[in-house]
């Protein structure tokens, strides 16, 4: 509880596997109540090409507890390579991908940005990707920016080109969702760009 990062998280990754990464830490089953990262914090990942990345957390997985109260104020940026086979990267701003029973409740002040070579990518001011969880009483106040991808959701934005090479699933709180999405507001621009 109450961990910050005020510094910068780096992640340098030519390895195929999954990776996980975030400002706080790449994996948990635990609640990580007021955590923050602050405006000068960075949190990049280059190289990746299986990824789950947050500002705090990488994957918050499975589980029946919360990770509530945390708020990002860092950049958070994900540069990944062309294409490969089963690629993804899920990038949020607070946390990469939420499990089964995991409920969120958070802040995004920092910019997110994703430089994808082709590949699936699941973006969001919060979360990239919600499998089974719940986000609640959230709010993103930040761009979310990606490159390269065919736009596939329900939010509007302006000026999207498309690339059906890849497929990119954006939104300003929640990339793709199996799962519960109530109360999130969402303050910043998304857009996709080849």
């Amino acid at each position: 509880e109450e961990c910050s990062l005020a510094g910068t998280v780096s992640l340098n990754a030519s390895s195929t596997g999954t990776m996980y990464a975030g400002g706080i830490v790449g994996t948990t089953k635990s609640s990580l109540l007021g955590c923050y990262t602050t405006s000068e914090a960075t949190v990049t990942v280059k190289g990746a090409r299986k990824v789950r990345f947050g500002g705090l957390v990488g994957f918050a997985s499975d589980g029946t507890y919360k990770n509530s109260d945390c708020t990002n104020n860092a950049e958070v940026s994900a540069d990944c390579p062309s294409y490969v086979s089963g690629s993804y990267v899920d990038l949020g701003g607070v946390v990469g991908r939420i499990g089964l029973g995991v409920e969120l409740k958070a802040i995004n002040n920092g910019l997110v940005t994703l430089t994808a070579g082709g590949l699936t990518h699941r973006v969001g001011g919060i979360v990239g990707y919600n499998y089974g969880g719940t986000v609640t009483n959230s709010t993103n106040n930040k761009q979310i920016k990606s490159t390269d991808g065919y736009l596939v959701g329900t939010c509007t934005v302006d000026d999207v080109a498309k690339d059906t090479t890849a497929i990119a699933y954006m939104g300003g709180c929640v990339g793709y969702s199996t799962s519960n999405i109530s109360s999130c507001t969402n303050n910043g621009k998304v857009s996709l760009s080849d």
